[in-house]
């Protein structure tokens, strides 16, 4: 049967980054069915930028209300029985979509295929903030909602991103696993991540707080089986 693929690409003031990210979902190996990009009210030219793809691409519009209620409503429009997202200042590899799909079709019993990712640092990131942080110089664990394919049931099940200001893709994913979500990685890198002033700071560390929730979750869970 064949698999219908909705990318969701919520956007808040993207203007430099969002054609790199929307030629990255046109040009898929494997196309996506449809594509649904919500403006998260942004104040710069991003809405601009997307209007030229306005033949491709189904725009929504919102208030701004964080990147997670941005998700929910492409979630909420979507048609495909799959769901990809991509962050308006990352993109993708050609064969994300196709990659993952293989596994999806080859294993009916997975319901999340995630990747890896490639880190650089946006041109115009500071010296100061180079300085202060250090991006991988290989490929990572790509476990974000830009590395991620997943069946729209098993979506549900768990529930939609919430509304936290920072950190909502780790509390879902702490829910995704207590909802017992089969989850499998590919080897292949799957998106670039962009590294720039806006995702810094604060976001970073609720990320590192969210990690260590997760990996507390998952402690909690196998000590529950084991007194099962």
């Amino acid at each position: 049967m064949k698999h219908s693929i909705t990318a969701i690409i919520p956007v808040y003031n993207a203007e430099p980054f969002l054609h790199r990210a929307i030629d990255s979902v046109l040009q898929q190996s494997r196309p996506p069915d449809e594509i649904i990009l919500v403006d998260d009210g942004s104040t710069d030219e991003s809405m601009r930028v997307a209007s030229a793809y306005a033949d491709h691409v189904t725009i929504i519009r919102q208030q701004n209300a964080g990147a997670g209620p941005a998700r929910n409503a492409g979630v909420s429009a979507a048609g495909g029985r799959l769901l990809a997202f991509l962050d308006a200042d990352d993109y993708w590899t050609l064969t994300k979509l196709e990659k993952q799909l293989d596994l999806l079709e080859a294993d009916p019993t997975v319901e999340a295929v995630f990747g890896r990712a490639i880190q650089f640092a946006d041109d115009n990131l500071s010296e100061e903030l180079r300085d202060q942080i250090r991006i991988p110089t290989t490929p990572v664990m790509g476990f974000a909602p830009s590395g991620m394919l997943i069946r729209k049931e098993a979506f549900l099940r768990v529930g939609d991103f919430g509304n936290l200001p920072v950190g909502h893709w780790m509390e879902w994913y702490v829910r995704a696993g207590k909802a017992g979500v089969v989850m499998r990685t590919i080897p292949e890198v799957v998106f670039y991540r962009r590294i720039h002033g806006g995702n810094l700071g604060i976001q970073h560390r609720a990320e590192k707080d969210a990690r260590l929730a997760v990996l507390k979750g998952q402690l909690e869970r196998r000590r529950t089986e084991r007194g099962q």
